[in-house]
């Protein structure tokens, strides 16, 4: 029991330094999270595929769904006409600054939307994990994984 805790504690030290601080870029970030919230809300299928690297993935509770632009776009598209977002929420809890020109984004979102077909409204919410890639001065998103609560 106690080598877990040492080694549970050498663990948490090895991921903080790796983590750097920069206010700027976290700014950058929390504004690349807000317009990915942005096109959610509105469902603009092909503004969020747009927000992925060339590999990025889109993943649900760690599987992959759907890789590359094309690829997530056509899954988004599913949802086209089938869905209104009444309220979409995207809260972060934790930005971590990675080596070089990487991000790792923990949040939370809730949302609001309703089946337009039999007029139900859900209310999904869950957590969000993004990792984000900077290029050329833009963040874009490698990876989401949404894990629902």
């Amino acid at each position: 029991m106690r080598m877990r805790s040492v080694c549970a504690a050498f663990l948490v030290l090895l991921m903080t330094g790796c983590a750097t601080s920069n206010p700027a870029q976290e700014a950058a970030l929390a504004a690349a999270v807000k317009k990915y919230d942005e096109r959610v809300a509105a469902m603009d299928s092909l503004a969020i595929a747009s927000m992925y690297t060339d590999d990025g993935e889109l993943r649900h509770a760690g599987e992959v769904l759907a890789r590359g632009h094309d690829e997530i776009y056509k899954f988004l598209q599913r949802f086209d006409g089938k869905y209104q977002v009444l309220e979409n929420t995207t809260t972060i809890d934790a930005i971590d600054m990675l080596r070089g020109n990487t991000a790792s984004v923990q949040a939370h979102f809730t949302q609001k939307t309703r089946d337009l077909k039999t007029g139900k409204v859900l209310q999904p919410a869950g957590m969000l994990e993004f990792e984000w890639v900077e290029l050329n001065g833009n963040w874009f998103i490698r990876s989401i994984d949404s894990i629902p609560r």
